[in-house]
């Protein structure tokens, strides 16, 4: 299956001026780049709420190593997500240190773009898989960053893209539907800060975090 991200820029100053009613935003629009591979350092990590199934219930997270085929891994306990470096560092998989997959989306979920700015725009095909339910389905996701603004997590406020993203999923040929998130994510952490999705069970926040 190929996934082809495609992209649409709106300019920074006319996103500022179609969001200026709106009293959360935060004072400037940046254009976001991916973090530099050589800024991700192992030892620091991230804590986020317990969350069943984005983070197998497991709260911290550490950067355990970046690999030699472009995998960013993080570890939390016997738990490792697999971020993809070529694709804006979304998630592959997660797997136990034994091999065995929790999920696993192929290529990847498409849900991060960079850059990053007010008015980006794109869309990928994957298909996915879940241990807990033994699901399988495939899935378009249709993404949006549609402002910059405050958002307030248990681990303070920051300044962050809100992006919207739209998945329309099919399985087994008979069975379809639509799911919703929106997650924010903060360029000065280089990461997703707070999830709110459709289903509770992948929701979560950050609590805590070191960097380097």
């Amino acid at each position: 299956m190929q996934t082809t991200l495609r992209v649409n820029h709106r300019t920074v100053a006319a996103a500022l001026l179609l969001g200026s009613c709106l009293p959360a935003l935060a004072a400037e629009a940046p254009r976001a780049e991916m973090p530099p591979p050589a800024s991700i350092k192992p030892g620091n990590y991230f804590e986020f709420t317990t969350s069943e199934a984005s983070m197998g219930g497991c709260r911290r997270w550490n950067v355990k190593e970046l690999t030699s085929d472009g995998m960013l891994v993080i570890q939390c306990k016997d738990l490792l997500i697999y971020q993809s470096v070529a694709n804006s560092l979304n998630i592959t998989k997660m797997v136990k240190t034994d091999g065995e997959v929790q999920y696993e989306f192929k290529p990847f979920m498409p849900t991060m773009i960079y850059p990053l700015e007010v008015g980006s725009k794109w869309s990928g095909e994957y298909a996915g898989f879940t241990e807990d339910t033994g699901d399988k389905w495939k899935s378009k996701a249709q993404c949006e960053a549609v402002a910059f603004e405050k958002v307030k997590v248990v681990a303070g406020e920051f300044d962050a893209f809100r992006i919207e993203c739209v998945d329309n999923w099919r399985a087994m040929m008979v069975f379809s539907g639509e799911k919703k998130s929106t997650r924010w994510y903060a360029p000065k952490l280089g990461t997703v800060v707070k999830v709110v999705h459709d289903d509770p069970k992948w929701n979560y926040q950050l609590t805590a975090y070191k960097l380097d």
